[in-house]
């Protein structure tokens, strides 16, 4: 995949992966920067916020941003749902991914 596709796949499985504005999350690991297609920068600053469990506020193109931390902006793969069953997010990005492969 080029670049741009890795994009557009990162924003599909965001689009969803059943995460909403006001859903409580863990973020549960750090990542690289441009990992799986986020169209963003991971900084040394956010690694403080791992382990850490807070509201969604917002959603964008570029991830999401959470309530009590409105200078970074997290991808939807190092945050942890605590309102939602993982079986079901295995489902979802199982067809998001089916429809990635058919969408180029």
């Amino acid at each position: 995949m080029n670049p741009t596709e890795l994009v557009n796949l990162y924003k599909l499985l965001q689009k969803n992966c059943g995460l909403k504005i006001n859903s409580q999350v863990t973020i549960y690991r750090g990542c690289a920067s441009h990992d799986i297609g986020w169209p963003n920068t991971w900084t040394t600053l956010m690694d403080q916020y791992i382990s850490k469990t807070d509201r969604i506020r917002e959603i964008s193109t570029f991830g999401i941003k959470l309530r009590s931390i409105p200078h970074c902006t997290f991808p939807f793969f190092v945050l942890k749902s605590l309102d939602m069953d993982y079986d079901e997010i295995d489902i979802i990005l199982s067809r998001c991914l089916n429809k990635g492969k058919n969408a180029y």
